[in-house]
């Protein structure tokens, strides 16, 4: 059961790192920086942006223990768990009402970073694996892969228009056209990938410090197998970002052909939130000129921003008292940038730009993580699911 507070009421001091951030924000004290106004270029799926509703407060929610491959379009996706794991029924739910959208037997649906308009399938009919492209609204085949029978696990890493790339158990990426492997590169198991613009795909590997930007409609490497420190590397839909000194901030600009474009000395880049790991990428014009923005609204307009100095927060309503936190970053941002997401064990709550809480909300889950999913508020403890809806206004 999961238990709703509503109210109006400035955050309390010590209730999470968020109250202590956004208690006691007055208008007036210090006028918002300019950058407020500075307009951005978000890439990447609006989905990561919860829905506007929210405003409204929450309406019903969807509790499942299935897995969940993946939410969008108002559908979650899900394995319905069966005594069998090779009779495993897919079930497609519209989150409005719960009621059953589709179903497929015999099959089950991968855990999809990228799910558009489609999820991939995987079916075991007379001992024979085979994989799909289903359509995300009639649960019919699009195309039906080819991967070959050896092939027992695959995750989607990308897509553009003409090609999805697909990650297979057997560390291998493919490059997959109209249901054909047009092209196939060997990655190493522990990497994770990153959508850029106009079509690249940025992979990177943490454990062995290195970095590469292919091509998705090809699969040729724009950025070669470059070596790089990747906990000060932060990647834009056009290159990456890397931290060269922090105490004394520098920062370099790399294209995405690997080659330096600028450099900057004496002021801080925070990295916009949403993420790049959630899919979101900004250019680096916009890191270069707004290096100073925490969080930004899905137009591309600051929602939370610093000063240059990086010693005085800012949403861009308003100025946030100070605190013992220099800045933050949310867990989650309404599409018009006026609501922000702040998780605690215990739940969540939702706040406005002006400090005030709009509701908070207790779950009955326990360690629960937090995410936002096609636009709704998603809370699991890796057993349990639960999407949060927005009232009707």
């Amino acid at each position: 059961m999961t238990r709703i507070t509503s109210r109006r009421r400035k955050l309390a001091i010590g209730s999470i790192s968020a109250a202590l951030l956004l208690s006691g924000c007055t208008l007036g004290q210090t006028s918002v920086p300019e950058l407020a106004d500075v307009q951005l270029s978000p890439v990447g799926d609006n989905g990561q942006w919860f829905h506007d509703e929210y405003r409204n407060g929450l309406g019903s929610s969807y509790t499942t223990e299935n897995n969940v491959c993946g939410i969008a379009n108002g559908l979650i996706i899900e394995d319905n768990r069966k005594e069998s794991p090779l009779s495993t029924t897919i079930q497609a739910h519209r989150l409005i009402d719960g009621e059953l959208a589709w179903e497929r037997d015999a099959a089950h649906c991968a855990l999809d970073s990228d799910m558009r308009d489609n999820i991939l399938v995987r079916e075991f009919i007379d001992r024979i694996v085979s994989w799909h492209l289903v359509d995300l609204e009639t649960g019919e085949i699009e195309y039906t892969l080819d991967l070959g029978n050896e092939v027992q696990s695959v995750s989607r890493a990308f897509s553009t228009p003409s090609t999805e790339v697909l990650v297979t158990d057997q560390s291998t990426m493919l490059g997959v056209a109209s249901g054909v492997v047009e092209w196939e590169l060997a990655i190493d198991g522990s990497s994770t990938y990153f959508p850029l613009d106009n079509g690249y795909l940025g992979i990177q590997n943490g454990m062995e410090g290195w970095i590469i930007v292919i091509d998705a409609d090809t699969g040729e490497e724009i950025l070669e197998r470059t070596e790089v420190d990747t906990h000060g590397l932060t990647w834009a839909s056009d290159g990456y970002i890397l931290k060269i000194n922090e105490s004394a901030p520098e920062y370099a600009f790399f294209d995405v052909l690997g080659d330096e474009v600028d450099r900057t000395t004496g002021e801080s880049q925070f990295g916009f939130f949403p993420r790049p790991a959630s899919g979101i990428t900004f250019p680096l014009d916009d890191h270069l000129r707004a290096g100073t923005v925490v969080a930004v609204d899905a137009s591309g307009a600051p929602a939370i921003l610093t000063q240059p100095s990086g010693h005085t927060l800012f949403t861009r309503e308003a100025r946030v008292n100070d605190s013992e936190f220099g800045y933050f970053i949310p867990s989650g941002l309404s599409r018009d940038g006026s609501l922000v997401l702040f998780s605690n064990d215990e739940g969540f709550t939702i706040a406005n730009l002006q400090g005030e809480v709009v509701f908070d909300v207790e779950s009955s889950l326990t360690s629960n993580r937090h995410s936002v999913q096609g636009g709704f508020i998603v809370l699991t403890d890796g057993t349990t699911t639960e999407v949060h809806l927005p009232a009707e206004a």
